[in-house]
């Protein structure tokens, strides 16, 4: 039982939206982390956008062993998973734990669903242990695989926690080493988007035609943006943040907005079909 959900449409969410479907919406978000104002804040924006469904990239809790954390974000997530489907991605804070894979009903952290003419695949940058070099090569030949069985999609889109391209200064190392195993299959396979999170902070990325988006502002704190790549950044805020999209057919018109209805950014994902 999951406290104060009604449906619990986040466990068992339908694989895809109806057939030929074109025009719906969704959010993106990251970093909520449990029970603060900005999260409470981030939630009810969320509720009222009315999305189909919810990707989150990671970090929905402070510490993804603590039971009243999650009871914590499910009562304060109530009125948007009521209506909407809710996809996860692994987070560092999540950290694999029993209870994130209890809640969301799955036995591994990477896997993948369709909406419309989208293809979305769910990654996990927290590798687990004993052998996280052998998760990751299992999961990279598995992503290989998705990603060429949905070559055809008009949308291809990605969600890593931890993001391959930063803008602040002390995650750099980190993004540089999560780029080296991921980015050759994305630009492969001219992914639309990818989505990421634990950089506690809002960007958009562009590089070898792939747009990269850190949605990060949907907790405390935040964390400064002052290193952007030449180039390659588009945006880089300090600031609490979510991404809404709108599927328009041809093109996806996003905006990451703040919790007070501040648009933060505003751009378009066309569909890879000419």
């Amino acid at each position: 039982e999951i406290p104060g959900v009604g449906q619990g449409s986040f466990v068992t969410p339908p694989a895809k939206g109806p057939l030929g479907m074109s025009r719906y919406s969704f959010v993106v978000l990251g970093d909520s982390r449990g029970d603060n104002p900005t999260y409470r804040e981030i939630a009810g924006a969320i509720a009222s956008a009315n999305a189909s469904f919810i990707v989150h990239a990671g970090n929905i809790v402070t510490n993804g062993t603590s039971e009243d954390q999650w009871t914590s974000f499910f009562n304060i997530s109530r009125e948007y998973l009521r209506g909407a489907a809710f996809f996860p991605a692994m987070g560092s804070s999540d950290n694999n734990s029993r209870a994130w894979y209890r809640y969301f009903d799955r036995a591994v952290a990477y896997y993948s669903f369709d909406w419309g003419s989208s293809h979305w695949a769910i990654l996990n940058s927290v590798a687990p242990p004993p052998d996280p070099e052998s998760y990751w090569k299992n999961q990279l030949a598995w992503l290989d695989r998705d990603l060429a069985d949905h070559a055809g999609a008009d949308y291809l889109f990605v969600v890593i926690h931890h993001p391959p391209f930063t803008a602040v200064s002390e995650n750099k190392a980190e993004a540089s080493g999560v780029a080296a195993r991921v980015v050759p299959l994305l630009e492969k396979y001219k992914v639309s988007a990818v989505f990421s999170a634990h950089d506690d902070n809002y960007q958009r990325h562009m590089s070898g035609g792939v747009t990269y988006i850190v949605s990060a502002g949907a907790g405390e704190p935040f964390r400064d943006a002052a290193a952007p790549i030449t180039g390659v950044t588009q945006k880089a805020e300090k600031t609490d943040c979510y991404v809404l999209a709108k599927a328009q057919g041809a093109l996806i018109a996003m905006e990451a907005r703040a919790a007070s209805g501040r648009v933060i950014d505003r751009f378009e994902i066309p569909s890879r079909k000419p």
